[in-house]
């Protein structure tokens, strides 16, 4: 690995603590020296070395050396600087043997550690893994996040009781706060969320200094690797180590070692699809990015390629490149073994798939895919439960409400799901169309998570969403109704305390919860 003068400089002030080491040099970031020699009086000028030397041979130098790309580290007190050549002087007790020593350990050290980096980076291994490795060459933490600022992961050592308002909430909730990184950063640089360099920031409100630095491949930001003088301060040679973090990181990206900070994982829709915390503000981004709104209507697919073998994640790459193609206006990601397809109606409408669905068809030798299409949403804010639909539809393909559009085997949620609440709850094909969606997944929390949700719900309709009489029906406090009203709307999207407004039928959710709570008496009584 190549090295600068800076590295040199604070590797020497590490070993010999009660030296003086004067810099004499541009600071840069680039790694610009190859060699390293102790000069003698009979060497030739070569460009990209660095001399060791004493101050007699440095008094002795010809002028010819000035300029011609080499370095000089003197051992010894500044006395008479010489123009044109890049000097450290070394003041201590360390001769021209000792120094070489210790450059070339300073050298060993860090090629070891890029090998390591490398060799982990295209091993078969975790991000945390990698990122752990490259690390070891900071003394203070390193954190990297998304390009949506969606936190991704830490490594290195943070002091016990260490408190930053950029990190802290970022390690607490996985997700950056974005309005203070944005104050923050552009008070340095206005385009810095898009320079292609190490940055540093005196973080003059949280008495912290960062250094950060974005990961860019072919024009696209796929995230952000920082520090943070939580052990340490930060000194130029931590600039030029994350300098390199970051090639080597970008170095990843391009060829897609790590999928947490490649394509799809940069994406606010695709973060939202997996059920993460994605602001608003974030959200409207990635939308608009695509010339898309937050209220736009929408529907999501789940597909898989219906080859099985151990070559999954090949089968799984062309099923997205396919459906890519297919639908250009689309968003397709990458999921487990197949993918997750976002479709705006207005560019696909839903009911032309529909027209093309063949309900109960067999499959042919053509068929390819396997598919599960999501009700029609309209807000992007509920992606995750969309997707969710999509897989329940998905896992009934192949059931009495499967069909074939083209050459994938495909079931719509709008048909199949009272067939999934039914087996969900045990109950028969009579009264499993009065079930909605939302009202089923209260059933489900109730039974797997032990919540009482359909209860709660049931009561407050009981009531005539009066909620005092709910609390002291269900011998609660207010508050506690109040935190589940909204837990529910959270969760499930059913909004009983206006619905009104988000056009909940409420007789429907009504007897549903009635009919639930009357089967489970029914089951616990036999």
């Amino acid at each position: 690995m190549n090295f600068n003068l800076s590295l040199v400089a604070d590797w020497l002030e590490d070993v010999h603590q009660d030296a003086t080491v004067q810099r004499r040099f541009e600071q840069t970031l680039e790694l610009d020296f190859e060699r390293v020699v102790a000069y003698t009086g009979q060497e030739r000028l070569k460009g990209k070395c660095l001399y060791i030397m004493d101050t007699e041979a440095y008094g002795r130098l010809p002028a010819e050396w000035a300029g011609l790309g080499a370095a000089l580290l003197v051992a010894g007190a500044e006395r008479r600087r010489r123009a044109g050549a890049p000097t450290i002087f070394f003041d201590g007790a360390a001769s021209v043997e000792d120094l070489l020593q210790n450059v070339q350990e300073m050298r060993t050290w860090l090629a070891n550690w890029e090998r390591d980096v490398l060799l982990a980076m295209v091993g078969r291994i975790s991000l945390k893994e990698a990122f752990d490795e490259l690390s070891r060459a900071f003394k203070n933490p390193l954190m990297l996040s998304d390009s949506a600022l969606c936190f991704v992961l830490t490594a290195g050592h943070l002091p016990e009781g260490f408190y930053d308002r950029l990190w802290t909430p970022a390690i607490e909730t996985g997700v950056c706060p974005i309005e203070l990184y944005r104050e923050a950063w552009t008070s340095v640089d206005a385009n810095a969320f898009s320079r292609a360099d190490v940055c540093r920031v005196e973080g003059s409100s949280t008495g912290h200094t960062y250094l950060f630095r974005n990961l860019i491949v072919d024009g696209r930001v796929h995230g952000l690797v920082e520090t943070v003088d939580a052990n340490a301060p930060l000194r130029h040679s931590d600039e030029v180590l994350l300098e390199h973090a970051g090639r080597l990181l970008e170095a990843a990206v391009a060829r897609q070692a790590f999928s947490e900070i490649a394509v799809d994982a940069n994406d606010p829709l695709c973060e939202a699809v997996k059920g993460a915390a994605v602001r608003d503000a974030v959200l409207r981004y990635g939308l608009r990015m695509r010339g898309w709104d937050m209220g736009d209507a929408y529907y999501v697919t789940y597909i898989e390629h219906l080859t099985k073998s151990e070559a999954q994640e090949e089968w799984r790459r062309q099923t997205q490149r396919r459906f890519e193609l297919s639908y250009p206006r689309a968003s397709v990601f990458a999921d487990g073994d197949g993918c997750v397809m976002i479709t705006r109606e207005k560019d696909y409408p839903f009911e032309s798939l529909r027209a093309r669905f063949e309900p109960g068809a067999e499959p042919t030798d053509g068929t390819q895919f396997r598919a599960g299409v999501s009700t029609v949403q309209g807000d992007f804010r509920d992606l995750a439960i969309a997707a969710e639909q999509a897989r329940s539809a998905f896992a009934r393909v192949a059931g009495r409400h499967g069909g074939v559009i083209g050459r994938t085997l495909t079931c719509f949620f709008d048909d199949s799901y009272c067939a999934d609440v039914a087996d969900s709850l045990k109950f028969g094909d009579g009264p499993a169309w009065l079930v909605p969606w939302t009202v089923a997944e209260l059933a489900r929390s109730d039974a797997e998570e032990g919540t009482d949700y359909v209860a709660t719900v049931a009561a407050y309709l009981d009531r005539a969403c009066n909620a005092n009489p709910t609390a002291a029906a269900l011998f609660v406090h207010r508050n506690t109704l109040t935190y589940r009203l909204k837990r529910i709307k959270a969760l499930y999207g059913l909004d009983l305390e206006h619905p009104e407004e988000s056009g909940v039928d409420l007789l429907r959710v009504h007897l549903a919860c009635r009919l639930i709570l009357e089967s489970r008496e029914e089951r616990e009584s036999a």
